[in-house]
């Protein structure tokens, strides 16, 4: 599992890399971009041009969510499993859900994420 996250994690890094290209060529069009005096009750937009950098960031925001949420929920089955646990993290409630599976991993596991995570993100 540590082998695959891993790899995740650099697929990510190798993703967010040509993002951030990509956001330095859309920035440096947005700054030449004309400015044009819409219709913003228009059916239809008028616009010519359509500026993509203010979405980048925010993809990577929720790519970052969406991996730490995935990778969360599949090692807390492995550790229901390995320790033959009779609550899932579905069965724990919490502020939401990564405080859920916080409070499965560390106090329903016995997991020190303190460990984990120095161990992972080396």
């Amino acid at each position: 599992m540590s082998a695959r996250i891993d790899d995740d994690c650099i697929s990510l890094t190798r993703y967010f890399q040509r993002l951030f290209e990509l956001l330095r060529e859309a920035t440096t069009e947005d700054k030449v971009a004309p400015l044009e005096a819409v219709d913003m009750t228009a059916l239809e937009s008028q616009k010519t041009y359509n500026r993509i950098s203010h979405l980048i960031k925010p993809d990577m925001l929720l790519n970052i969510y969406g991996l730490a949420e995935f990778w969360l929920k599949e090692i807390c089955k492995y550790q229901r499993r390995k320790n033959n646990l009779s609550l899932g993290y579905s069965d724990i409630k919490g502020n939401d859900d990564l405080h859920a599976y916080h409070k499965f991993l560390t106090k329903y596991a016995g997991l020190n994420l303190c460990l984990v995570v120095f161990v992972t993100c080396r």
